[in-house]
């Protein structure tokens, strides 16, 4: 078995350890990916962004929904601005921790019309993402909350790109 080829002492202090669980674990968080009750529409004209492994989620989202058929546009976190609302109908934003840098764009549409995929949650124990998630109508939940164990995220990348593909697929098979 691939997963064992590697034996790393428990007691790692450099996070090996850690990671190699999280992939053993990936299949099990798989399975708890949900497709989310908000429906994406052909006819809406949406921009989407993310900054770091979040951005390559928003770059995925953009390019799987053209080929698709739908107008998905990618932009840069820093070339967003006042007044972008008014060329498309929704913002699409990608953060797994909310990173304060990554959800700017937030404050430049209506609460409405912003659509966060992200894996924090109502129960976290941060006050500032609970008040981000208060911004936005619409939150598109991922697995794994918090995973601040080591620097290198595994699971939520995972999980977020999983998410689009059944967002997607959903749209090729009905």
């Amino acid at each position: 078995d691939v997963e064992e080829w590697e034996c790393i002492d428990p007691n790692d202090s450099k996070g090996h350890y850690i990671l190699q669980k999280r992939v053993k674990e990936a299949n099990n968080f798989l399975k708890k990916v949900k497709l989310p009750d908000y429906k994406f529409s052909k006819n809406i004209k949406y921009v989407v962004s993310g900054i770091g492994s979040s951005e390559a989620h928003a770059r995925y989202f953009t390019y799987i929904g053209n080929e698709l058929g739908y107008n998905c546009t990618f932009k840069p976190i820093d070339s967003m601005y006042y007044g972008i609302s008014e060329y498309f109908d929704k913002l699409i934003i990608f953060s797994q921790g909310l990173s304060p840098h990554g959800i700017i764009p937030i404050k430049y549409f209506d609460k409405e019309d912003v659509i966060l995929f992200t894996s924090v949650t109502s129960n976290n124990k941060n006050k500032d993402k609970l008040l981000v998630l208060n911004e936005v109508d619409t939150i598109i939940n991922y697995p794994i909350e918090d995973e601040y164990d080591i620097l290198v995220r595994t699971i939520g990348p995972i999980c977020c790109f999983e998410l689009i593909n059944r967002i997607f697929n959903e749209d090729t098979t009905t």
